[in-house]
């Protein structure tokens, strides 16, 4: 693996952890605003945060299903792992993905970038 990939691979790791703490300061912002306003939005077209909102959804879930795939088959490729880890990362990746995808690539995925040799090439 390049480094660059890794770092992208990094940044997909990370990104639903951000996009979710987005997500509910957004959310918990239109419910206040619901409320002081009595219940009545002033406009008949949703407004264009919301519209935003929906787009990094959609994208969010592209990363997440990329991600998740991806690190799935790195636990099955995983040499150091045992069949009994495997199974587990497996399960908390597929359940738990958005809380386990940046614990598993700081733990399996960082360490191979921190060792290996940059490529002169790239």
């Amino acid at each position: 693996m390049n480094r660059k990939f890794i770092l992208l691979l990094g940044g997909l790791s990370f990104w639903p952890v951000f996009y979710a703490s987005l997500f509910f300061m957004y959310a918990t912002y239109e419910v206040i605003s619901l409320s002081l306003n009595s219940g009545v939005y002033s406009f008949v077209d949703p407004p264009i945060s919301f519209l935003v909102m929906v787009g990094l959804h959609l994208a969010t879930l592209l990363v997440l299903t990329f991600a998740v795939t991806y690190d799935v088959l790195d636990v099955l490729r995983h040499n150091e792992l045992t069949s009994r880890q495997k199974s587990w990362w497996v399960a908390f990746l597929v359940l738990g993905n958005i809380c386990a995808l940046p614990f598993y690539f700081q733990w399996y995925i960082w360490p191979v970038a921190a060792t290996a040799q940059p490529n002169p090439e790239a």
